[in-house]
C-alpha cells in the first residue's frame, strides 16, 4: 500500500516519522510525505500550500491512499473559512474561491478523484491544544478553531471522504497536552506523535477498500 501524505508541519516535522512508522507497521505501507512547514489549504497560504503539494504527487504517480492531515496554518494566517460548496459545481468551481480553507479541500478532493477516481481519501483533522487560549480549545469559543474544524468535517461529507475528528476524538485535554506537545503547544513530541499514530493508523485501516 502506498501513502501519500499532505499537509503543513504537523504532518512533516521529524517527529511526525513516530507515527508514520506505525502506520508503515499496521497497514504494511509505503509512506511518502508532502507535506511543508507552514502550508495550508488556502491558495494563499504560500507557494508549497496544499493544492500544490497535490499538484506535485498526482504528478509523479498514483497512490492507494491520500491522508490530508490538516495544519493550524489558515487559522494562524486568517484565511477565510469559506463555505463547503466553494469550489464545486454549486459556483461552477469559482477559481476565487481558492484562497479559503474550503475551497481549497474541495480542491484538492477534485484533484485526486479525477486522476485517481478510485483513490481513498483519509481526512486528519487538527489537534486541540492551548497555543491560542480557549481559541484552539474550547470547541463552543466563537470564532475558534473549531469553527475551521466544522468546515472541514462538512466538506468531507459533501464529498464523502472519512475524517477523523481529531479536535473531539483524541483525548487531549489541559492537563496531559503538556505531556504530548512541544513547548509551542502547536506541534507534537515524540510521544505525542506515538499516541496519536495508533489511533490514526486505525482509522486508515477501518476506512479504506483495497481494489
Amino acid at each position: 500500500m502506498k501513502i501519500a501524505v499532505f499537509g503543513g508541519s504537523i504532518s512533516s516535522v521529524p517527529e511526525s516519522e513516530v507515527a508514520k512508522d506505525i502506520w508503515r507497521e499496521e497497514l504494511n505501507a509505503n509512506v511518502v510525505t508532502y507535506g511543508v512547514g507552514g502550508m495550508g489549504f488556502s491558495k494563499n497560504t504560500g507557494e508549497d500550500n496544499i493544492q500544490a503539494q497535490v499538484e506535485r504527487a498526482i504528478k509523479k504517480e498514483p497512490y492507494d491512499v491520500y491522508v490530508f492531515w490538516a495544519s493550524n496554518n489558515d487559522i494562524f494566517q486568517g484565511h477565510p473559512i469559506g463555505d463547503y460548496k466553494d469550489y464545486t459545481e454549486a459556483d461552477n468551481f469559482d477559481k476565487e474561491k481558492l484562497i479559503t480553507q474550503c475551497g481549497g479541500i474541495n480542491y484538492c478532493f477534485k484533484r485526486v478523484f479525477e486522476t485517481n477516481p478510485w483513490a481513498n481519501i483519509i481526512f486528519f483533522t487538527t489537534f486541540k491544544s492551548t497555543y491560542d487560549g480557549e481559541k484552539s480549545f474550547d470547541p463552543f469559543y466563537v470564532g475558534g478553531a473549531y469553527e475551521y474544524l466544522k468546515a472541514q468535517i462538512k466538506c468531507c461529507n459533501y464529498w464523502g471522504v472519512p475524517c477523523l475528528d481529531q479536535f473531539t476524538n483524541i483525548p487531549f485535554n489541559k492537563y496531559n497536552i503538556p505531556l504530548y506537545f512541544m513547548e509551542d503547544k502547536v506541534h507534537l513530541t515524540e510521544e505525542g506523535y506515538s499516541f496519536v499514530g495508533n489511533i490514526q493508523a486505525q482509522f486508515i485501516k477501518n476506512n479504506i477498500s483495497r481494489r
